[in-house]
């Protein structure tokens, strides 16, 4: 409101052209292949010193590697009756601790007449991620929900971390990694006292890949000791690791459109891919739904709505199975997530890099110009929603009356155009 839909702002050392219109919004983030605004970040001193830039889907600046990379995405989040088993089971687990809490350690409160647990709900929510991903990705189980259950149970919570939990946290320290080489000019970064906290980020990333790099060679091995390509796991490390080989498990989809041909990637590319997927699959959605659980407790019509539409689809019984039929029923559900993920976005802001000069109505956008999507300032803006402060799911309801129908390039929740979250 201060300072208008469009103004410069500095990041760091980076000036960035701020972006809170709607229509300018909507031609940076146009989904064609040829687009002016296809980079996010220009490749800087801070992401060439951690290898970014040329590698991956988050920061890639070459269309065709990071078009390359984006095809084993759009085979893995197909729909499938596996990942959908997968994440109820995964669940099923995480419930049975609970509710094992409640039983063993739960106490009656006031005038209740069933016994509660006060739990810290973001390292249950970022452990069942974790173990989610690593399943869907890597067909690797990993042990954290039941870690975790044993270090409350036996008062173990400042015990020293088994090496999957040193892993998840040493993944989620890297995401902070990249973003302060992309933010922190190197001159302050070398900086005598603060080379101390770079070294030690730099340090952390370096585990991180090498822990990675462990798990692809381990996984590797796997692979040859499968004599039988239809037997291989279909999860997208098995796909990195195959692709332009002759046991390709994705058909050599790398490779359509007559484009020419691409060599198998090294253990080492896969790696670096592995941990952006595991890193950007993880934390945000344990964030995401740990703000859900927040503004659904504090909004207890918004919690008897729930309810209500999960008995309405599923029956009133505990045990029921899920389809992606039943999913596709859960309109409430769906409006309750992108309520809170408007007032609590993954990203404050989306970058893009204007390659070209452009015009937008009034504006001129010169070329090599660094811009940014202010996704808050979208998401809060009274001109684009009613109450933007107000936890309101109903407005992303279907048949939601028209007078409160919100502009769609004012809604950023998985980013938009070419380079949206898969």
């Amino acid at each position: 409101s201060k300072h208008g839909d469009v103004f410069e702002l500095y990041f760091g050392s980076c000036k960035y052209l701020m972006i809170s219109d709607p229509k300018i919004v909507e031609r940076v983030m146009s989904p064609v292949k040829d687009s002016n605004y296809f980079v996010r970040i220009t490749a800087k001193d801070g992401l060439d010193e951690l290898k970014k830039g040329n590698n991956g889907l988050l920061f890639n600046v070459d269309f065709n590697s990071w078009s390359y990379i984006r095809k084993f995405f759009k085979v893995i989040m197909t729909p499938n009756d596996l990942k959908l088993v997968t994440v109820t089971n995964t669940f099923q687990e995480l419930e049975n601790f609970w509710n094992s809490l409640i039983d063993n350690y739960g106490q009656f409160l006031n005038d209740e007449h069933e016994k509660s647990f006060e739990i810290d709900f973001v390292p249950w929510s970022r452990n069942f991620f974790a173990e989610t991903i690593m399943l869907l990705t890597a067909s690797k189980k990993l042990d954290l929900l039941p870690n975790h259950y044993n270090k409350i149970t036996k008062n173990l919570i400042n015990s020293q971390n088994s090496n999957e939990e040193e892993f998840l946290d040493r993944l989620i320290l890297s995401s902070e990694c990249v973003q302060y080489f992309i933010v922190v000019p190197p001159l302050i970064r070398n900086f005598p006292l603060i080379k101390f906290y770079t070294n030690y980020l730099y340090k952390n990333l370096t585990w991180t890949r090498n822990y990675v790099c462990d798990l692809v060679k381990e996984n590797r091995k796997i692979i040859e000791s499968i004599e039988d390509k239809e037997k291989l796991p279909f999860d997208i490390l098995t796909m990195l690791l195959t692709a332009n080989t002759p046991r390709d498990i994705t058909h050599s989809i790398s490779n359509d459109n007559n484009e020419k041909p691409m060599m198998p990637m090294t253990d080492e590319e896969v790696a670096d891919n592995m941990v952006e997927i595991l890193s950007e699959g993880i934390d945000s959605p344990a964030n995401t739904l740990s703000f859900i659980v927040y503004y659904v407790g504090y909004n207890l019509e918004v919690e008897q709505l729930i309810i209500d539409e999960i008995e309405r689809v599923f029956g009133h019984g505990p045990n029921f199975n899920i389809t992606y039929e039943d999913l596709s029923k859960l309109e409430y559900i769906e409006a309750v997530i992108k309520e809170a993920l408007r007032i609590r976005p993954i990203t404050a802001t989306i970058s893009r890099f204007s390659e070209n000069f452009d015009q937008i109505d009034e504006y001129k956008i010169p070329s090599s110009t660094q811009l940014a999507i202010n996704v808050m300032g979208l998401h809060m803006n009274p001109n684009y929603w009613k109450k933007p402060n107000e936890f309101n799911p109903s407005r992303f309801l279907p048949n939601n009356n028209k007078s409160e129908s919100f502009n769609k390039n004012a809604f950023m929740y998985f980013g938009g155009g070419l380079r949206m979250c898969p």
